[in-house]
């Protein structure tokens, strides 16, 4: 799944009376940039002995 990248020191959206985009209060402080929108982990691939069924000793009956 795709991400993007946010940025958090500005608003996303100008203020209406000055047309202007206003900091934020991570402005100068924190991380400017932040990774989001995905897992954050990789799909777990577990092995399979013999085609479809479960492992032994991994669920199953």
């Amino acid at each position: 799944m795709a991400g993007y990248i946010e940025g958090r020191w500005w608003t996303e959206r100008p203020d209406p009376e000055t047309g202007k985009k206003r900091k934020t209060a991570l402005y100068g402080k924190d991380k400017r940039y932040k990774v989001t929108g995905h897992s954050g982990r990789a799909r777990q691939v577990v092995p399979r002995e013999g085609g479809c069924g479960p492992v032994e000793g991994q669920g199953g009956e």
